[in-house]
């Protein structure tokens, strides 16, 4: 349902996002949580500079939903 939702935000807002679907690449996911300290899902990784080389991990979906309503009041940067 969190992944449902943070993607339906995202169509909603009209942004920029792909969306990477890891049913049955356990050891794939794994890799991904260990690599951000995260046990759920989603967790949405923002992607930026000239050749997608910069990223930062955001969170899960509510922490998604805040961050970017923090950018979008001026209270945040990118």
């Amino acid at each position: 349902p969190y992944c449902d939702k943070i993607v339906n935000y995202m169509l909603e807002k009209n942004m920029k996002f792909a969306y990477v679907f890891c049913h049955n690449m356990e050891d794939n996911l794994q890799t991904i949580k260990t690599k951000y300290n995260w046990s759920t899902v989603p967790m949405v990784i923002e992607i930026s500079g000239e050749n997608s080389e910069d990223r930062k991990f955001i969170g899960g979906c509510d922490d998604t939903i805040k961050y970017f309503e923090r950018l979008k009041s001026g209270e945040g940067t990118v």
